[in-house]
């Protein structure tokens, strides 16, 4: 899987050999190790398993699935507390278990939306009302049971789930949803800030 930072770095997880890796914009040090312009880097080697999907936030934390450990890891870029968890600039922490992890975005108020085979689960950057769902800060809760893949948001605070056959749409804005688009070939979708 691969994402996109607000830099232009092209982020690249590869489950088979459970590394991170970063093709970068401009040279530099990119969370403690040092990077050329357009070169392929390995970031982290060891402490992912299976490593699904990633995704990065405004402050440059990168957020990674870990399939086959059942959980949700974060790579800080700077010591900080995330989502309640005290973090270590540059050392990969884990926020929860999450069985069967595959996808993970974030949303612009920094909500972490995490989903699995069985389930779509947020952690809330604050307490709130997310897709009528009463969520608590820093809390790993479930929004939903729905077999589910990859997931993505539009700027309009959309969800977007993919399923083994069809893609649906949580809609922020309209509760309860029922949009549900198509069935047949899966489509993969993604967001990038």
């Amino acid at each position: 899987a691969t994402q996109i930072d607000s830099a232009g770095n092209l982020w690249v997880i590869y489950s088979s050999n459970h590394c991170l890796g970063v093709i970068p914009v401009s040279s530099g040090t990119l969370f403690g190790v040092s990077v050329t312009a357009g070169v392929f880097t390995q970031i982290l080697s060891s402490g992912i398993t299976f490593g699904v999907y990633i995704c990065v936030d405004s402050a440059g934390n990168l957020y990674i699935t870990d399939y086959s450990a059942n959980k949700i890891l974060v790579l800080p870029k700077t010591t900080s507390t995330i989502f309640g968890v005290s973090c270590t600039a540059n050392t990969l922490q884990s926020l929860g278990t999450v069985p069967n992890a595959t996808g993970v975005c974030m949303d612009a108020a920094g909500n972490l939306y995490i989903s699995g085979t069985t389930y779509l689960k947020v952690i809330s950057a604050t307490t709130t009302t997310l897709y009528g769902v009463s969520c608590t800060a820093n809390t790993l809760q479930n929004l939903m049971t729905v077999a589910s893949g990859r997931i993505s948001l539009d700027s309009a605070g959309n969800l977007y789930i993919q399923g083994s056959n069809s893609v649906s749409v949580l809609a922020q804005a309209v509760w309860p949803p029922v949009i549900s688009a198509g069935s047949g070939s899966t489509a993969f979708l993604s967001f990038f800030p």
